[in-house]
């Protein structure tokens, strides 16, 4: 039978495939279903078809998995934001789990039966809620009127938001702020994509529950101090936890939310995050976890793979703002950060003077694929620890690392597949993988933290 776009079939979810989509086969055929979940028996609407596969949306849900679940948020299936809020939370760290096992055997080629016995169960969260640190509204006219919202699946459509149920209510208020500003005061203009027209293109937020710090941004296309500054002033006086308001310039057209340029509108350029006991001054465009509550989790894995970690000398390869770096000097490390940002390095000095372990670490900036080689060749490092960004490391860095005499490293992977990519490559370089210890940073989404030992053969 030719099957064609819109027709209609009645389909049983065997699985689930990264990035969070079902898994489903008609005659030979693998069909891709959005927001399914296994077990879900389903009449779904074909929507494209290739050569071995095709997509389908679900028209309606016939029977239920096991782990299907009624969304605690009204915006599910409409929002980008989350995958998984009609996901039982147990069922989620299974499938990501599930998940990692299969690309680290397929991709990564260890044997099943080491990872069974290395991989530790995902730590959770006992309340998967109000957890993120940073919020990204886009700005649209929608109905003729200006509104804040994120963006539908796959899309530039924009899904009115006015609560966000894994934002803070510091962060969702703070939008209730700014929504109402917008719609008493049309002298501040909406951007517009296609025409490339209007002034406010996104509203960032970013809040601590540890300080109770806040600092919002207002991106724009041009400079516009003299319209955003009542705004500002209003937003301080009606919410005392902002310490800062800014205008963030991105005058070109794209994807990317941030300019190069920001100016303080009111307050100060950067507030107080907290991890634990440290605390770590942060600008508008800085790079920080979003979870500070699983981050603690997630960096004291680090330290269990390395202990006892008093008196290691380590290098932080993609060191950041210093945050893995000034763990680990408080428990005893001497460590070296290298970070190719040259503002993320100088925030790492001061954030390593303000939690007063500025003897015991050194940052450094540059490309990690050059620098890492000659500090291996001059030094003497007890471990490597390496946090790559989602396209993980640059081969150089994995050549470096096998030539070099490490004894062992901890990898700190936010992708499960370049993390399996890359340890194939040290495994070739003689790694053994001593232990997996993925961590669900991103409850609600298909999304994945893991932290991964690795100690060299000849030092087992």
């Amino acid at each position: 039978m030719s099957l064609q776009p819109g027709q209609h079939l009645t389909l049983q979810i065997e699985d689930l495939v990264p990035g969070g989509e079902g898994l489903a086969r008609h005659e030979g055929l693998t069909v891709f279903v959005p927001d399914a979940l296994p077990g879900d028996q389903l009449e779904v609407r074909l929507i494209s078809i290739k050569k071995t596969y095709a997509r389908a949306l679900i028209h309606r849900v016939l029977q239920p998995g096991p782990k299907r679940v009624k969304p605690p948020c009204a915006l599910a299936y409409r929002c980008g934001g989350c995958q998984w809020q009609h996901f039982a939370y147990a069922g989620q760290l299974q499938a990501k789990q599930a998940a990692l096992l299969e690309v680290m055997q397929r991709i990564g080629g260890w044997p099943e039966a080491l990872l069974a016995a290395s991989c530790a169960p995902v730590l959770g969260m006992a309340e998967p809620v109000a957890y993120r640190n940073k919020a990204q509204f886009p700005v649209q006219i929608v109905q003729g009127r200006p509104t804040l919202g994120f963006y539908a699946p796959r899309s530039h459509q924009l899904v009115p938001v006015d609560h966000c149920l894994i934002q803070p209510e510091a962060i969702n208020t703070v939008l209730g702020s700014v929504q109402q500003w917008l719609l008493q005061h049309p002298e501040i203009s909406v951007y517009e994509e296609a025409s490339h027209s209007g002034l406010l293109r996104h509203l960032l937020i970013r809040h601590s529950s540890g300080t109770g710090q806040t600092l919002v941004g207002l991106v724009v296309r041009q400079p516009a101090a003299a319209q955003l500054l009542p705004l500002a002033e209003s937003l301080r006086t009606r919410h005392p936890e902002i310490v800062g308001v800014l205008q963030n310039i991105q005058p070109a057209r794209g994807n990317r939310i941030l300019g190069s340029e920001s100016e303080v509108l009111s307050g100060s350029q950067t507030y107080l995050e907290q991890l634990g006991p440290l605390h770590f001054e942060l600008a508008l465009p800085a790079f920080f976890q979003v979870n500070p509550q699983q981050t603690v989790l997630l960096y004291d894995q680090v330290l269990a793979a390395l202990q006892p970690v008093s008196g290691l000398k380590v290098l932080d390869a993609y060191s950041g703002a210093g945050s893995i770096s000034l763990w680990l000097a408080r428990a005893g490390a001497q460590v070296l950060g290298l970070e190719i940002v040259p503002e993320a390095t100088l925030n790492a000095r001061a954030n390593a003077r303000r939690n007063g372990l500025a003897p015991q670490c050194r940052f450094e900036t540059g490309r990690v694929e050059e620098l890492l080689a000659g500090h291996l060749g001059r030094e003497t490092f007890n471990a490597v620890v390496l946090d790559p960004p989602r396209k993980g490391c640059e081969p150089a860095v994995l050549t470096a690392l096998a030539q070099s005499n490490i004894p062992q490293l901890v990898y700190v992977s936010c992708n499960p597949a370049t993390l399996a990519r890359d340890s194939a490559l040290l495994r070739a370089a003689g790694f053994d993988l001593r232990a997996l210890q993925p961590v669900d940073m991103f409850p609600h989404t298909h999304h994945l933290e893991t932290v991964a030992h690795f100690v060299r053969d000849s030092a087992a």
